[in-house]
C-alpha cells in the first residue's frame, strides 16, 4: 500500500519546490507524483480540473463556475440532466473557498504535517487497514462514493469535513490521470480526528 499525503496552508510552503505557473495538471496526477517520490507543491493555477477546483475551494464558486461545473458533469456523462447535476455536488460537500497552497509527498519523505492522507492499495490491503481500524475503535468505515471526483472529493474533501475515512472506488479520471490500477482503491484518512494515526503509521 502506498501512503501519500497532502497538507493545505495559506501560505506558500518554504524549502518545498512548487510546480512552475505554466504546469496544469489534475488532482490525481497530482498524487501520482507524489506517489512515485516527488515532493512538491501547487497553487490555485496549476488546477487544470475544474471539479478539483470546485471541491477543493481553489477558486470562488460564482453562478457561472458553478454553472460551467455542471454543464461539464452532464457533458462527461456522469449526471443526466442539470437537477441531478447539482444534488452530485451537494451531496459531496466542498472546503471552504480561499488562497491556499497544496503540498504533495509520499509519507515517507513528509516535510510537513499531513491533512489528509490518501493511501491506494488492492481491496486486500484495504481490507486489512479497515479491519484494524474497527478493531481498535468499534466504528465502521464508509465509502461515499460516486464513481465522480473521486481523488478530490471523495478521497479528500469528505474525509477532511467529516473527520473520518472514506473509501472510494475511483473515477475514470482518477484510473486515467491518477494511474490508478483496475485492482486498486483509494482510502483517504483525515489526520484531525481519532483516526490520524492509521494515516501517519509506516504498516
Amino acid at each position: 500500500m502506498d501512503k501519500i499525503g497532502i497538507a493545505i496552508t495559506e501560505k506558500r510552503p518554504k524549502d518545498i519546490e512548487g510546480l512552475a505557473e505554466y504546469e496544469k495538471l489534475t488532482h490525481c496526477a497530482m498524487v501520482a507524483r507524489a506517489r512515485v517520490g516527488e515532493v512538491f507543491y501547487a497553487g490555485p493555477s496549476n488546477f487544470r480540473c475544474a471539479l478539483a477546483r470546485f471541491n477543493l475551494g481553489l477558486q470562488k464558486r460564482v453562478d457561472t463556475f458553478k454553472s460551467s461545473v455542471v454543464k461539464y458533469l452532464i457533458s462527461h456523462g456522469h449526471a443526466k440532466d442539470e437537477e441531478v447535476a447539482r444534488m452530485c455536488l451537494e451531496s459531496k460537500g466542498q472546503l471552504k473557498e480561499g488562497n491556499k497552497y497544496l503540498t504533495y509527498f509520499p509519507m515517507a519523505k513528509r516535510p510537513l504535517p499531513p491533512n489528509v492522507v490518501i493511501c491506494i492499495g488492492t481491496p486486500v490491503e484495504m481490507m486489512d487497514l479497515v479491519h484494524k481500524m474497527t478493531k481498535e475503535t468499534g466504528e465502521i468505515v464508509r465509502g461515499s462514493m460516486s464513481g465522480v471526483s473521486a481523488m478530490c472529493g471523495e478521497a479528500t474533501v469528505i474525509p477532511l469535513i467529516t473527520e473520518k475515512p472514506n473509501l472510494s472506488l475511483g473515477c475514470c479520471g482518477t484510473r486515467k490521470h491518477g494511474r490508478l490500477k483496475e485492482n486498486e482503491l483509494i482510502l483517504g484518512i483525515p489526520i484531525k480526528g481519532r483516526y490520524g494515526s492509521y494515516g501517519l503509521c509506516e504498516d
